[in-house]
């Protein structure tokens, strides 16, 4: 079944509308999609440099300008992996993609699930006093969110870090569990 559906003459088509869409998070023109369609139905190779010239046009970088709701999937494999460097089995992935989709709104959800794994696992914090609250609260951002913090982001984080005494995993949570944190 699968060869058959390989060897139709619009599989390719479908094949580079999705990945475009996929990756650049737009839908192609029909001109684009035949071409690209029968670039790769004469050379399968073309497929890599296709890709590099979707990543490198002004469309991509207009869509880098917006961000995109992470699925069920991306959320939960990469909160997994930010919290212990390792992919989830499949098992528990199932368990709560299913949780995710049986709920109208799984923000909550999420933010549940994000404070029963940092629970659970950690993510390797340094104990309270070990680490200087900017050190902390930096290394944090660039692990959760990829970025620095911004100057009233890491005062407040440090204020509350400091007068508080809060522990390193509360902050890591108030993170793991911003909004900023369901998007990529």
């Amino acid at each position: 079944m699968v060869r058959i559906a390989c060897e139709q003459p619009a599989f390719t088509e479908v094949i580079v509308r999705r990945q475009f869409e996929r990756i650049v998070g737009r839908e192609p023109s029909k001109r684009d999609v035949r071409d690209w369609g029968q670039a790769l139905s004469d050379d399968p190779a073309v497929f890599t440099t296709m890709v590099q010239e979707w990543v490198l046009s002004p469309v991509y970088a207009e869509r880098l300008q917006s961000l995109r709701l992470k699925s069920d999937r991306q959320f939960l494999r990469g909160l997994m992996v930010d919290l212990t460097g390792e992919l989830p089995d499949a098992e528990t992935e199932a368990r709560a993609r299913t949780a995710l989709a049986a709920v109208a709104d799984a923000g909550p959800l999420r933010s549940v699930i994000a404070r029963v794994l940092l629970g659970r696992h950690g993510a390797g914090l340094p104990e309270r006093g070990k680490v200087d609250a900017y050190a902390l609260i930096d290394s944090l951002f660039h692990r959760f969110l990829g970025r620095e913090p911004g100057p009233d982001e890491r005062a407040a984080l440090a204020i509350a870090y400091e007068q508080c005494e809060c522990e390193p995993d509360t902050v890591a949570l108030s993170l793991i569990t911003h909004w900023e944190y369901q998007y990529y």
